[in-house]
């Protein structure tokens, strides 16, 4: 399966994401990619190593963010 590519289980085959886009999650050294299938528009997910995410953005149009924290606890003012 190519880069650019993603495995869709609706279809059972490698297919691009819808347009070009793929939203990127990082988290631990590791990348989550997720986009919609191009033909039929499910949401598909494929795992990345952070080190492939430039040779990847050659490819595809990607939205790439941190995992967000939990959310810290409000600090009281003195």
């Amino acid at each position: 399966m190519a880069l650019d590519e993603f495995y869709c289980l609706a279809c059972r085959k490698a297919r691009k994401p819808a347009e070009g886009f793929a939203d990127c999650t990082v988290k631990d050294g590791r990348a989550m990619l997720t986009a919609l299938c191009e033909v039929c528009e499910v949401v598909v997910h494929k795992p990345v190593s952070v080190g492939r995410i430039p040779e990847i953005a050659r490819l595809l149009d990607l939205m790439t963010t941190p995992r967000p924290l939990p959310d810290a606890p409000a600090r009281k003012e003195a």
